[in-house]
């Protein structure tokens, strides 16, 4: 074994740190398995990174997880006739140490048994040739899994502009499965993990590929493959960036400004809110960037910090620094002054020598509606009503989320023990883009004057106990991207 080791190309030219590491997992599989290990050194040199690094690391940790998995393995006829690259990537995906999912003896049995691989080799611009592996217990579906695959990685690697990381990139479906936590999937590193294998959850894993948890704070690793995957997203089912920011705001007003996260200093000093808001404050202040600044900004200080991770470790102040200066050197001058203006409003964070403007104040009737809302639903029992009725800035009253501008566009009161009916000062709102109210004691008729909010998109009154019909003007609200009504004594009505 020795001598082909010696004789073997890819030592011929040098060692590297990596292919160190292969030949002390080499040893330790000769330890165990010393037929296992002359196997390896009889592979071809020309067989591909994904087959070495399965037959001397991978394939390894397998072989010595458990001992009865061990000989139902070492016992397949695909495995004692010689390796495919196809059956390699079977075998990343039965590795247990990585994947708590295939600790499920029915599901190691299938996929050992009747697992399927579907594999397609693609040529990117700047990472050359990638190959993309789908595996399944059900070929049925796979359907489809790899044309998502191949289009997320082109177009994530033409938005960073900076080579594809993986030179191979395999994607377990396994929809059946509990994976605890992870609702729709997970990054492992050597491969991803689907319970869902929607374009959604696909592409936001698939990000993950560039960002992971050395280009920095969760915020960024999250936020930025939401957005990334968002982008893609864009590409194919024509989504602009403007509408996943005014959803995006939506999110964060319900589940984590009124916690103290209303943005990324926010959450970054609380860690309050819900477990989303990393996700989706990263995406908004990258959305929000994207939009102000252009394309161009974002991708080029996304790649700075990509490739800067790549060789660095950093505490969390340095983190947020590089992150702001990464942003700021590649911001043109002329456009500097409208950086610190939304850096400061989308993440938070002071900016030495940089006073920001106050907001605008808001319009008497605006501040009139919502002192009538809170007198008309008996604000002084509410759960919280913290700052109403004061001197302090709007968007500093619970429930009251104002954009950069100043501009009042998300009223999130949702299960606040709010009583009586909605009135009709509301109605001056015009700028309101999400209203919720649900989960309330709001017995009242549903106002038709709801309908006269031009520029609503989300209205939740579900779990409320509204008398009478659903008045016909709420049927202008064709924009409406989520309406939920719940009525006394009928099942939940959606639109």
């Amino acid at each position: 074994m020795s001598q082909r080791v010696a004789g073997s190309l890819w030592l011929s030219d040098g060692v590297t740190q990596g292919e160190l590491g292969i030949v002390f997992s080499l040893l330790e599989l000769a330890d165990t398995h010393p037929e296992i290990a002359v196997m390896v050194t009889t592979v071809p040199d020309e067989a591909g990174s994904l087959m070495a690094d399965v037959l001397t690391i991978f394939l390894g940790e397998l072989l010595s997880s458990d001992p009865g998995r061990s000989e139902q393995f070492l016992s397949q006829s695909w495995f004692q006739d010689g390796l495919t690259e196809e059956e390699a990537a079977l075998i990343v995906a039965l590795r247990p140490t990585l994947n708590d999912d295939v600790d499920s003896e029915e599901v190691f049995a299938d996929l050992l048994q009747r697992g399927h691989v579907r594999s397609e080799t693609i040529s990117l611009p700047l990472a050359g040739e990638i190959d993309l592996f789908a595996v399944g217990r059900s070929e049925f579906e796979l359907e489809g899994l790899l044309e998502r695959m191949a289009f997320a990685v082109e177009s994530m690697e033409g938005f960073m502009g900076t080579p594809w990381p993986k030179p191979d990139v395999i994607a377990l479906l396994e929809l059946e499965s509990d994976l605890g936590s992870y609702d729709g999937g997970w990054n492992a590193g050597a491969y991803v993990v689907l319970k869902d294998p929607s374009k959604y959850t696909t592409y936001h894993e698939l990000a993950h590929y560039y960002f992971k948890s050395t280009i920095g704070p969760q915020w960024l690793t999250e936020g930025g493959a939401e957005f990334l995957n968002f982008y893609t997203l864009n590409l194919t089912e024509g989504g602009t960036i403007d509408a996943d920011y005014i959803n995006g705001q939506g999110v964060i007003a319900a589940a984590c400004a009124p916690d103290g996260s209303a943005n990324v200093h926010g959450w970054n000093e609380t860690g309050a809110g819900s477990n989303l808001c990393p996700y989706w404050l990263g995406h908004q202040f990258l959305g929000g960037m994207y939009r102000a600044l252009g394309h161009e900004v974002v991708s080029s200080a996304l790649r700075e910090l990509y490739e800067t991770s790549l060789t660095m470790r950093r505490g969390a102040a340095e983190e947020e620094d590089e992150i702001y200066q990464a942003f700021l050197t590649n911001t043109p001058s002329s456009q500097r002054d409208e950086f610190r203006f939304w850096y400061h409003c989308l993440h938070g964070r002071p900016i030495p020598g940089y006073t920001p403007a106050p907001k605008p104040a808001h319009a008497p009737e605006i501040r009139d509606a919502l002192v009538a809302l809170y007198n008309a639903t008996n604000g002084s029992g509410w759960k919280n009503n913290e700052n109403w009725l004061s001197e302090a800035p709007l968007d500093q009253w619970y429930g009251v989320f104002t954009d950069c501008d100043g501009t009042l566009t998300h009223l999130s009161l949702t299960d606040n023990q709010i009583t009586g009916p909605i009135p009709s000062w509301l109605g001056n709102l015009s700028n309101l883009r999400h209203l919720e109210l649900a989960g309330n004691q709001i017995t009242e008729p549903i106002p038709s004057w709801l309908g006269n909010l031009s520029n609503l998109n989300v209205l939740g009154l579900g779990r409320n106990q509204f008398t009478g019909p659903i008045p016909p003007e709420l049927g202008n609200l064709s924009r409406l991207g989520g309406f939920v009504i719940s009525r006394q004594a009928q099942p939940p009505m959606c639109t």
